[in-house]
């Protein structure tokens, strides 16, 4: 859903992204690389950064990320 086609697919996709990744409480070692390795290299792609409804809609819940990333 966050190479869909249509902005607001991957505005919402982001959306439940992070509240998918908000209502986990431990992340154990073996997935401690999922923010660096897979999420934030995925939210910087053109998809992504390519529209600004997208883009503003990133910046909104990218603390939200940073916080659960550590």
């Amino acid at each position: 859903m966050l190479h869909d086609s249509f902005h607001r697919v991957r505005a919402d996709a982001i959306r439940t992204l992070v509240f998918a990744i908000s209502s986990v409480k431990n992340i154990n070692q073996e997935n401690a690389d999922l923010f660096s390795e897979y999420l934030f290299p995925t939210l910087s792609t053109s998809y992504i950064q390519d529209d600004c409804y997208v883009r503003a809609n990133l910046a909104k819940y990218l603390s939200v990320l940073a916080e659960h990333s550590l």
